[in-house]
């Protein structure tokens, strides 16, 4: 188990990464495009194209923060140590047969035919397993699950 969890885990910090390389790519250029943008003189038109690339801006660096708080809760997150009777952040649980991650929502990560949810503890199913053990159960839409193993 700690192999896969290993491999949840490097999934879950490259996503978070991705998150922030990919906004923090976003907010350079549109950088560039208000310097450029800067350069012209249309007037009106000029005001409100300015105007409108300052909102995107103010857009990105908040969804930036969310990104670097999400890439800190992804490189905090502990998968070694003593195991534990109840699901911890970093906890991977099964649950007859649908496997979760706890960590940061990341989204589903296949590996050799498996899909492994990796859920937020935030999140509706992540608040329903923190701090369950084995036989417990939860509520889903689809219908009520067992908690089989965590690990």
């Amino acid at each position: 188990m700690q192999e896969i969890k290993k491999m949840l885990l490097d999934h879950v910090q490259k996503y978070a990464d991705s998150r922030v390389n990919g906004l923090q790519h976003q907010i350079r250029e549109l950088q560039q495009d208000l310097a450029t943008e800067s350069k012209s003189t249309a007037g009106d038109k000029h005001e409100t194209g300015r105007a409108m690339m300052q909102l995107e801006l103010e857009t990105l660096g908040s969804a930036l923060k969310e990104a670097e708080f999400l890439q800190n809760l992804a490189r905090r997150i502990q998968i070694s140590g003593p195991e534990s009777l109840v699901v911890l952040s970093g906890s991977l649980v099964e649950c007859q047969g649908q496997w979760y991650f706890l960590s940061v929502s990341a989204g589903c990560f296949r590996y050799q035919g498996i899909s492994y949810y990796c859920v937020s503890s935030q999140s509706p199913v992540g608040k329903q397993l923190l701090g369950k053990a084995v036989g417990d159960t939860i509520s889903l839409p689809a219908g009520d699950l067992q908690i089989t193993g965590v690990y």
